[in-house]
Parts: C-alpha cells; sequence; structure tokens
C-alpha cells in the first residue's frame, strides 16, 4: 500500500455525521435532468445485472498508476483479510443525521479481495455503512476506485470528498447512486458550494449499468473538475471549484422517509470496491 501517512483517527461517530450531512437528494435531480445527462457506455456493461450478493467477476485487476502528470499516485488500496486496515481506514457507525439511518461497524468488512458497505437489517431495523481516509487530506488531486452496486430500491450510495477542516459545503459528489434508481443506471455527479445567496449545486449525469464493475473518478485541478468513467471524461464543472483541503470517503445508507427498502429489496444491498486510488497535484 502507498499512502502519505496513516488515516488520522477520527472519531466514527463523528466522522459519520459529517460525511452524510450534505448530501444530495438525488431522485430530484434525476426528474429534472433525464434530458440532459450524455450517454456512456463501457465494456464492462456487458452481461445481467447479478442477484444480491453475487457480485460479478472483476473485469480488471488493480494495476499500473492510470495518472500522469499533473497528478501522482500517493494512496493505493486493493483490500485483503477481512476488514478493512485500521492504519489506513476509519469506519463509521452510530445513528447518522436521521435522514440517511443509522450505520453498523458490522457491515464494514473485506471480502473476496475487496471492501463491502452493506445496508442490511438488524434486529429488524436497517444499517448502512461507511468509510474514509480521513488522514489523506490534500488540496486538488485525482481519485479513482473500482466499484460495483447491488440492485435495490431504498438504499443508496455515495463517494464524496469533503471538507477536512469539518466546515460544509464544499462537498463533491462522483458516484452517487439514488435510492429511487434501484437498477442503478445512473451516476448523480455534483459540485456543492456557498457563495452570499446561499448554498448551491451544479450537477450532471452519467448512464451505465452500475450493477456491474466501473473505475469511477475524479480530477481536481485549480480550474476544473472532471467526472470519469472507465477512463473517460463525462463530465467537466469550471465554475465554483474547491479551493480547501479535503478527504475522501463513501457510505451506503437509506433513502428518505417514503423511500426506503420495501418488500423488493434484497435482504441485504452490497457496494463492492476492489480499490481506491488517490493522486496528488503535481501541477
Amino acid at each position: 500500500m502507498i499512502a502519505t501517512s496513516p488515516a488520522r483517527a477520527l472519531a466514527p461517530r463523528t466522522a459519520l455525521s459529517l460525511l452524510v450531512a450534505g448530501g444530495c437528494i438525488v431522485a430530484s435531480i434525476l426528474a429534472t435532468q433525464q434530458g440532459s445527462a450524455s450517454a456512456v457506455t463501457s465494456y464492462r456493461d456487458a452481461g445481467a445485472a447479478p442477484a444480491s450478493g453475487a457480485a460479478p467477476a472483476r473485469t480488471s485487476s488493480t494495476g499500473a498508476p492510470s495518472a500522469t502528470a499533473p497528478f501522482s499516485l500517493v494512496f493505493q488500496a486493493p483490500f485483503s483479510g477481512t476488514a478493512p486496515d485500521p492504519r489506513y481506514w476509519s469506519i463509521f457507525h452510530g445513528p447518522g443525521n436521521g435522514t440517511n439511518g443509522p450505520k453498523a461497524l458490522a457491515n464494514t468488512f473485506v471480502s473476496n479481495g475487496y471492501l463491502v458497505l452493506r445496508a442490511a437489517p438488524i434486529n429488524g431495523t436497517w444499517y448502512g455503512a461507511g468509510v474514509c481516509a480521513c488522514g489523506v487530506v490534500q488540496t486538488y488531486g485525482k481519485y479513482e476506485m473500482m466499484v460495483r452496486f447491488d440492485a435495490g430500491y431504498g438504499v443508496k450510495t455515495a463517494a464524496m470528498l469533503w471538507p477536512a477542516n469539518g466546515g460544509w459545503p464544499p462537498e463533491v459528489d462522483f458516484y452517487e447512486i439514488s435510492e429511487a434508481d434501484p437498477t442503478r443506471s445512473t451516476n448523480v455527479l455534483t459540485n456543492h458550494w456557498r457563495d452570499a445567496t446561499g448554498t448551491h449545486m451544479e450537477h450532471g449525469l452519467s448512464r451505465g449499468n452500475f450493477t456491474q464493475w466501473h473505475v469511477v473518478g475524479l480530477e481536481w485541478t485549480p480550474s476544473a473538475l472532471n467526472f470519469t468513467l472507465d477512463g473517460v471524461v463525462v463530465k467537466t464543472m469550471t465554475s465554483n471549484v474547491p479551493k480547501v483541503p479535503m478527504w475522501f470517503g463513501m457510505n451506503v445508507s437509506l433513502g428518505p422517509p417514503g423511500v426506503r427498502p420495501n418488500t423488493s429489496t434484497p435482504s441485504h444491498v452490497d457496494a463492492d470496491i476492489d480499490w481506491v486510488k488517490i493522486y496528488k497535484y503535481t501541477g
């Protein structure tokens, strides 16, 4: 593993409240932007969606670092054993912020060489999961992960950059799939910012079968946010680019009241992460 430093010891409950507090309601974005997204097709889209709990075979390995100038690899995290390495990862647990539901330590684990973030009922109550590489704090950089997400109504996932000083916004979501998108066909891309008039968001969409393995990413420079899918830039945002130190985190959580798991939802819904890479900006 390559890393700038072991992850800072961040209280899991504090980290959880930070990670889930600023998430947008993706269902409304999907409803208003259906006609504005560019279709994106990947060779990893082939094949039927697997049943929950049966992740499809991975179609690539960690491989060599994919970034070139102005980026340089500082953190690489394939997964082994039965739990994420606590030197590099903080696991979220606790009550959440009320809207997204609680997180349980037992729902974050490593299986078959990938990190599993699971949403599932425990004693009749649904719990989600989440992690952060909270110790890798930087201003600008590139982020990539190979990931897939089970089908299932009422459960969502998000991977984001969060401000290290704890304030919000900014927030950049480069992988966010709605609780109201049970077939996992749309990734919502969002930049959150604040000005004198309040808080604002800019959105983009990328299409694919996200129950299959994809490499999703973000290239963050002083002038732009480039969102990527399988190495291809699918959205660029050049306004209100964050200029503060941020860290990477990911969660699986419940939808808001009214969009929660129902009888159609599998007994558990997993996000599987094969690897994560973080690069510093060298420009």
